[in-house]
């Protein structure tokens, strides 16, 4: 297993930049539904929220060298593990296929494995870190 070299980033500021940045996709699609779609049909919602959070937590990070706004904000970011850098490859493994396709077909329960494994692993890295090859790094 790789040792955690205290660069680390933990269960606490991840899961905090996680709803950081969920938040403020959220206030985003009621703006959005407010002032650009002026419908109360909210049914659209969890389709739209799905297809801007990937996008958003993909291509964000793609574009700012592992950065979300939350991360950035939080000192934290998703770097590769040989330290190469980080490519929209990368970054749809881990986000489209680790987080949200096995997360929707595990029904969530890999998002919770995923949970423990930040929070007891040493090397601080969840599920689709392995599969994309990523950890989560502290900045400063």
């Amino acid at each position: 297993m790789m040792q955690n070299d205290g660069r680390r980033a933990g269960f606490g500021m991840r899961a905090i930049c996680f709803a950081m940045d969920t938040l403020g996709l959220s206030l985003l699609l009621a703006l959005i539904d407010r002032y650009i779609l002026v419908t109360s049909n909210t049914r659209e919602y969890p389709m739209i929220l799905t297809i801007l959070s990937i996008l958003y937590f993909f291509l964000l990070p793609v574009l700012w060298k592992g950065y979300t706004i939350s991360k950035y904000f939080g000192s934290i970011r998703i770097a590769k593990v040989n330290e190469e850098p980080l490519t929209a490859y990368h970054l749809f493994m881990r986000e489209v296929i680790g987080r949200f396709l096995l997360g929707f077909t595990t029904f969530g329960i890999s998002n919770l494995i995923s949970a423990f494994m930040v929070m007891f692993r040493e090397d601080k890295r969840a599920i689709h870190d392995f599969i994309a090859g990523t950890f989560v790094v502290k900045v400063k």
